[in-house]
């Protein structure tokens, strides 16, 4: 059996990561993808992954854990090669997302079919993020499997979002820079992450009603948000993401030529 499929690689473009809280997020799928090709054979799984240097050891390294998640969990074992080209990767967690997904469609197509919620459960004991991350990481897995923008919580599970018209977000993605966590010093720390999930839940209100001058509003508060939680070496001035591998810098505002434009919901 061959197969040759693609996913697009999604973006978090509302919530905030807050260590220790479970708070939602609102994920689409960009215009950037992921191509896959597999072919069944009854020899040893080969992966060739094409991706920027800069990623590729922290992806190849999560794989390898999913893949043996895989087997003692599920007793199911890829046989056979599978390449996997990513064409514009944004962050190493979307870019996971996205190849995890291709995973569960090789899955299916060779009869072991799984829902999302079977496959995420897998995934949690394969990826041990800390809860805010699992979280994101869950959303953008639920986005890229859906092809549709979603609500997102942890233990709570997905409501999907119509498209953005015309809508699109600017970003850059620093590995291994880290911001300083400044959420334990404040004590209005539960007023923030209150505010701060009723903000992603006015968010998804805003993109039904197609009311794009305040979902630019409620985007330049989650901005700030971010700068009461989060300290980092910077001069910037957008919403600041923590990831587990490092920190995104987004903006719907046009940024200098160091971030890179998506479109968001294709």
């Amino acid at each position: 059996m061959k197969l040759a499929f693609k996913r697009f690689i999604p973006i978090i473009i509302y919530g905030i990561p807050i260590p220790g809280r479970n708070n939602p997020y609102i994920s689409y799928p960009t215009s950037s993808k992921v191509l896959f090709k597999f072919e069944d054979a009854p020899e040893k799984f080969k992966l060739k992954l094409y991706v920027n240097e800069e990623f590729k050891d922290i992806i190849q390294g999560e794989i390898k854990r999913f893949l043996q998640a895989l087997e003692e969990t599920l007793d199911f074992k890829v046989e056979g090669s599978f390449t996997v080209k990513v064409d514009k990767p944004i962050t190493p967690l979307s870019t996971i997302a996205s190849i995890l997904s291709g995973f569960k469609y090789v899955m299916e197509s060779l009869g072991y079919p799984l829902t999302l919620y079977e496959y995420i459960e897998v995934c949690r004991r394969a990826l041990k993020f800390k809860i805010q991350h699992q979280g994101m990481f869950e959303t953008l897995l639920a986005t890229t499997e859906l092809n549709r923008g979603v609500i997102y919580r942890l233990g709570e599970g997905y409501i999907e979002l119509p498209k953005i018209p015309n809508f699109k977000v600017f970003y850059k993605y620093c590995l291994n820079v880290k911001a300083e966590y400044l959420g334990s010093l404040n004590p209005l720390l539960n007023a923030i992450v209150a505010l701060s999930g009723r903000l992603v839940i006015e968010a998804a209100n805003s993109i039904r009603e197609s009311n794009e001058e305040m979902l630019e509003l409620l985007h330049r508060m989650e901005e700030h948000i971010a700068k009461i939680l989060y300290n980092i070496n910077s001069e910037c001035n957008d919403k600041i993401v923590d990831e587990p591998y490092g920190t995104l810098f987004i903006t719907i505002t046009p940024k200098p030529t160091d971030y890179q434009e998506v479109d968001i919901g294709v």
